[in-house]
């Protein structure tokens, strides 16, 4: 951003973990004609909006949504000699392992609806970093994993290293077979839609931009220009790529469709939803619940 503004003074303040919730509110109290923006994971922070809508201050639906820096499609990857046929994985011999950074996090909220709809249970383990849950399902010290498509898991895939389960959501599966099954085939019959939709926005959107309700809206089209612009800087895409960031850009129009679907306005859509996740977590400590809706 200083690249871009450079006669800006601009400040940046980091809170993770539970610290966000504190941070969006904020930013939602900032004075009208100030800019401010947030940078955040927008499921994570949804799903505390669903369980507990008070304890966010601000309604993440009202938020401007400026632009989306990582949209990968998203697999469920299983260890090499795994079954892969779902009537076998809803009754395995063994608890089937999966690993999170913590439980909090959008891969393990994703998890946990994941086993509530299709049947299949899996019990969270934390403490993996992004390179320690690739390398873990790779050695085969883990069962299975939600991971974004990038080269590297393509070539452990063409190895037979890593086994591609099921697709989640994406656009561009082109580099696996045709015929891999999607997440419709893995389905419970009773799935409800909402929980379904709810698990493919989470997974399918990444780190995110936005501007508080009261922002004029003559800056909020100038900050969407600003990300547009930072997005496409050959310097920011090379220092992203360094680290290990997938960039790709979504709009704030789409963005904002998401926020919808994570965040239904609907009762007894966020009813299902938080009813499916305590089923989620329930069946990772008693593999032989089922999922009633």
């Amino acid at each position: 951003m200083r690249k871009h503004l450079p006669d800006t003074i601009i400040r940046a303040e980091f809170k993770d973990g539970p610290l966000a919730v504190t941070g969006i509110g904020e930013l939602y109290q900032t004075e009208a004609g100030s800019l401010a923006i947030g940078l955040i994971r927008p499921p994570e922070l949804a799903f505390v909006q669903i369980d507990d809508p008070a304890a966010i201050t601000g309604d993440l639906r009202k938020a401007h949504w400026l632009l989306s820096v990582e949209n990968l499609s998203y697999i469920m990857a299983a260890r090499a000699g795994l079954p892969v046929d779902p009537q076998q994985l809803r009754a395995p011999a063994e608890t089937l392992i999966l690993p999170v950074s913590d439980p909090l996090s959008t891969a393990s909220r994703v998890s946990v609806l994941l086993s509530a709809i299709t049947g299949i249970a899996t019990r969270n383990v934390v403490g993996f970093n992004r390179s320690a849950r690739s390398a873990a399902l790779l050695a085969g010290d883990v069962d299975l994993l939600t991971v974004g498509l990038t080269s590297d898991l393509e070539s452990v895939i063409a190895s037979g290293d890593v086994v591609p389960l099921y697709s989640i959501v994406g656009d561009d599966f082109s580099a696996l077979d045709p015929s891999l099954p999607t997440l419709d085939d893995f389905l419970s019959p009773d799935a409800p839609d909402t929980v379904v939709t709810f698990v493919q926005s989470a997974r399918g959107m990444g780190r995110a931009f936005f501007a508080p309700p009261n922002t004029d809206p003559a800056d909020v089209a100038a900050l969407s220009e600003l990300m547009q612009a930072i997005v496409t800087d050959p310097d920011f895409i090379q220092d992203a790529q360094l680290q290990g960031i997938p960039i790709a850009a979504k709009s704030g129009e789409a963005l904002s469709q998401q926020i919808d679907a994570l965040i239904p306005s609907d009762e007894t859509a966020r009813t299902l939803i938080l009813n499916a996740y305590a089923c989620g977590l329930e069946m990772s400590l008693n593999p032989a619940h089922t999922c009633s809706y």
